[in-house]
């Protein structure tokens, strides 16, 4: 509910909604085509900074599970596997170029 409430998505929303009405009350192509550009744009932004924000999430909890682990004497193979699986999990976030990426692959 809290990204609901956030201003990129409100903002987005407004966009969406005067890209829709510029669609529907328009006459002609070309306010249809910029009703329809004004939405996918709004939407594809907001995807983009909210994806940049989660890379971010993923990345410092990753480092936080690793730090207990290691506070917990968690053997250095396990911290290992763990800090990969944080690095693959937030490449599979932060898309390059709208496909995941994977380190070593």
């Amino acid at each position: 509910m809290k990204k609901f409430l956030s201003r990129k998505f409100i903002f987005t929303a407004i966009a969406d909604l005067t890209g829709l009405l510029t669609m529907l009350i328009g006459n002609n192509t070309i306010t249809t085509i910029i009703g329809a550009a004004l939405m996918l744009i709004a939407t594809v932004v907001f995807c983009i900074v909210e994806g940049a924000i989660d890379a971010a999430s993923v990345g410092q909890i990753s480092d936080a599970v690793e730090d207990i682990a290691e506070s917990l004497g968690a053997d250095e193979k396990i911290v290992e596997a763990i800090d990969k699986v944080g690095d693959i999990a937030a490449d599979l976030v932060d898309k390059d170029g709208g496909e995941a990426s994977v380190e070593g692959e």
